[in-house]
């Protein structure tokens, strides 16, 4: 078999045509279900029409549809899966030869069509099926293309009936693969740019849904979900609604990217957004409204996804006996989800909209998660939320017992905020649900972002995360009423988006807020100071010279005292951080070590009375001379602290000014210029030591050769010696990782 030239042309023209004409439909705002089943329609045209004119009266061999492609669901630039089905006893490299298959493959490459298969008789595929949930769930949504019908039912047969994988398991093996992504993906639908398909909310959240209702109930077609149970006629219309929108920017995008593109980039927000008509407004950009639209369809998507699979699983376990337990005259648990005894207990009780949250809170460990029942009954109710609701004491008061409580504080607010309640119950936190961030640090919304940053916080009080950064977690653990720190994270970037200082106004609604708690005077005017000044210790750590005394002074006369200081401190480092996996750094992490330690110090000497400058070099060199690796002279060593002023013996560890003597007392001035190296483990970065002859390119000439090894310099010191010499230090950063050589740390 030959596949001429002529006829590839002519397929491959009439793909292009195919292809624009769905581009221009969709530029012609096309109802996009139309748009995805139009797509795949014309693909099944000319592979259809391919095959068969290729391979006429082919019996021995069916072509299926498999995937994505099996489900009619095609975006503009998706994968085409083809699974071609045989019956003969040939490995798949020997029917590829025999039967042409490899050349009909590579036609179809030729004339645009990208495209995945696999060539497989049903033993294989069920035995694959077997070892591979993956396969087994692509397998399941195989459409006949062409080919015998028999051969295809006994194929799906053999695949649902004789399989390894019970409902039980394969809905089970697929929850846990959601929950892994859903893990890699931070656990949030609201990232700045987020990957369509894969994000928590996103196409692949309701490909979970439709894959475990064809396995357990033989159909995936969105309708037979409310037939089934699984969803109201309003939530079906929802999750309708919000898919379309996810369709509709993948589509924008793959058109925008020219290939198959599943990120969200801030690249191709500006155009889509045009493209839907979006116009910049004095309150809010363009792609603001666009990613609010997408925010609030993933935020659906995810919300129906978690009831949808919790109805299956009570579906699946319907015929074992219940195990119920009753934690009060509202609430219990069901085969681990926590339900509401009457419907209607919302309405008569408003006070249980919050008191259902705490009792999550308490029992989320051992939850699998909220009913679904009472998950509806949260959604209607939470239209009671209104003023005279917010100004319950009684309300007020559950709701900060959620923080003083502290274990579990993370989970509950995320469904507070999944179910539209922590909007509600705190109109300001409504205001920022969906905000963006327009710089190059954050990653998620402003709203995810706060969550991130409590969630930080919760962390660094667990001793199963103490090794993520040891100091911090000791200083955690030692605080006092820690749920002032929670609040001021909460609040922390609550006027983002209104224009003006959102310090200075997010302290005043922080004021107000604790005011309504009726918190102690003291615990509110900490909680309004760490919002107003939760940007100071990162500014002052990166960007002032932390070995200047009065830069350390001037940080101290801020913070006042060390419980603010140590308060702010664990702020700052929850929050730079919650922006995201890259922002936060070693060096950050130390420059920021270094300001806290340097203020605490200075508070201590304050209380102490010791202002000593001399008697704290004094005491530094004596902490040195302990630490030495070698014995040096007493008159080579004191020479050579004669050699370094008071600002040098400031600036560093009695460690550090060990490894610079050990090195320049015991070199002789042939071995000059003096070079030495080490690795700082926590730091993660290298500390350069020069000391030579003073010139007017020394400087230049280092910094020129550490440039060309591709390292960053992150500090860079310079301390005149006598008689014409320069100690230089250079700490460094370098995507090359550790060396080779013994390393040092601090």
């Amino acid at each position: 078999m030959t596949i001429s030239a002529d006829f590839t042309e002519t397929y491959k023209q009439r793909f292009r045509q195919a292809h624009e004409a769905i581009i221009a439909l969709h530029e012609q705002h096309e109802d996009i279900e139309k748009l995805v089943s139009q797509t795949a329609r014309q693909i099944d045209d000319i592979l259809i029409d391919a095959w068969r004119t290729v391979f006429p009266g082919m019996a021995s061999v069916s072509l299926l549809a498999v995937g994505g492609y099996g489900r009619s669901e095609l975006n503009v630039h998706s994968d085409i899966d083809l699974l071609f089905l045989h019956s003969f006893d040939a490995p798949a490299d020997k029917a590829l030869e025999d039967f042409g298959l490899s050349e009909f493959i590579q036609f179809l490459w030729d004339i645009g069509l990208e495209v995945g298969h696999s060539v497989r008789t049903i033993d294989e595929c069920r035995a694959l099926a077997n070892q591979d949930i993956t396969i087994m769930t692509n397998l399941l949504e195989a459409r006949l293309l062409s080919g015998e019908q028999a051969l295809f039912d006994e194929f799906d047969h053999q695949l649902r009936e004789n399989t390894s994988w019970t409902n039980k398991s394969f809905y089970q093996a697929k929850v846990d693969e959601q929950i892994s992504r859903h893990e890699r993906f931070d656990d949030t639908a609201y990232k700045l740019e987020p990957n369509i398909k894969k994000s928590p909310g996103g196409l692949r959240d309701i490909q979970t849904i439709s894959w475990i209702a064809n396995k357990i109930y033989g159909t995936s077609d969105p309708d037979s979900l409310q037939s089934l149970g699984l969803l109201t006629k309003d939530e079906l219309g929802v999750f309708k609604d919000s898919r379309n929108a996810l369709w509709s920017f993948r589509n924008a995008l793959h058109i925008q990217a020219g290939r198959a593109e599943d990120r969200f980039l801030f690249s191709h927000q500006q155009d889509i957004a045009t493209h839907y008509g979006y116009a910049d407004t004095p309150e809010q950009l363009a792609i603001e409204q666009l990613m609010q639209q997408y925010y609030r369809a993933a935020h659906d998507i995810r919300r129906l996804n978690e009831l949808i699979l919790q109805l299956i699983d009570e579906q699946l376990h319907h015929n074992e006996a219940a195990i119920r337990v009753d934690l009060s005259a509202d609430f219990y648990v069901e085969n681990g989800y926590l339900s509401i005894s009457n419907p209607q207990a919302f309405e008569q009780k408003p006070s249980l909209l919050l008191e259902v949250f705490s009792v999550y809170q308490t029992h989320h460990h051992t939850l699998k998660g909220f009913a679904a029942n009472c998950v509806r009954a949260i959604r209607v109710a939470r239209t009671l939320i209104d003023k005279d609701f917010l100004d319950k004491p009684a309300h007020l008061k559950i709701f900060l017992q959620l923080f003083k409580h502290e274990m579990g504080l993370t989970h509950t607010l995320r469904k507070m905020h999944k179910y539209g309640v922590l909007g509600a119950f705190l109109p300001v936190f409504g205001e920022i649900e969906g905000q963006m961030q327009h710089d190059l640090f954050h990653a998620y919304t402003v709203d995810a972002h706060t969550i991130m940053v409590i969630r930080n916080l919760r962390r660094s009080v667990l001793d199963k995360f103490a090794h993520e950064l040891p100091s911090v977690t000791q200083l955690m653990q030692g605080t006092e009423k820690r749920f002032r720190l929670y609040l001021a994270a909460l609040f922390h970037d609550i006027a983002k988006g209104r224009g003006g200082n959102h310090d200075k106004l997010g302290a005043v609604d922080a004021q107000d807020f604790c005011e309504k708690l009726k918190l102690d005077k003291s615990d509110g005017e900490l909680v309004s100071w760490l919002v107003l000044n939760h940007l100071k210790m990162s500014k002052v750590s990166q960007r002032e010279d932390l070995s200047d005394p009065q830069v350390i002074q001037n940080f101290a006369d801020l913070v006042g005292n060390r419980e603010y200081l140590d308060n702010l401190y664990l702020l700052t480092v929850a929050d730079i951080r919650g922006t995201s996996a890259s922002t936060w750094t070693a060096w950050k992490g130390h420059l920021l070590g270094q300001l806290h330690a340097a203020t605490r110090e200075l508070f201590k000497q304050q209380a102490s009375g010791i202002q000593d400058t001399a008697q704290q070099i004094e005491d530094l060199q004596s902490q040195t001379i302990a630490l030495l690796e070698a014995p040096i002279a007493d008159k080579t060593l004191q020479q050579y602290w004669d050699m370094l002023d008071e600002e040098y013996f400031l600036t560093y560890s009695p460690k550090t000014i060990a490894w610079h003597a050990d090195a320049i007392c015991h070199a002789s001035a042939l071995e000059l210029p003096l070079v030495e190296t080490r690795y700082i483990k926590e730091l993660e970065a290298e500390q350069y030591l020069v000391y030579t002859a003073d010139t007017d390119v020394l400087l230049s000439t280092i910094t020129a050769v550490i440039d060309r090894f591709n390292q960053n310099i992150v500090l860079a010191r310079i301390h005149a010696a006598n008689a014409g010499f320069t100690v230089l230090i250079f700490t460094v950063t370098s995507e090359q990782g550790q060396p080779d050589d013994d390393t040092l740390t601090e």
